[in-house]
């Protein structure tokens, strides 16, 4: 690009590369940002009582719940 005294204005090609890269930082946030938050279910089945019982026994506190 050779200045001409009017260096605030963009030339096609210009707009052509930054149109690119905002088309490719958008495709790449869609892509990578859905595969990040998956559907939040856990793989198998999952015994909340028994993971309870166990992190509860880990940092040496009672389940009140159970004393009913």
């Amino acid at each position: 690009m050779i200045p001409d005294g009017d260096s605030d204005t963009l030339e096609g090609m210009e707009w052509f590369i930054i149109g690119g890269v905002l088309v490719a930082i958008a495709i790449g946030v869609v892509i990578f940002g859905g595969k990040s938050r998956g559907d939040g279910s856990v793989p198998g089945r999952f015994d909340f009582d028994s993971y309870k019982d166990r992190e509860f026994s880990q940092r040496g506190l009672l389940d009140k719940a159970k004393w009913r």
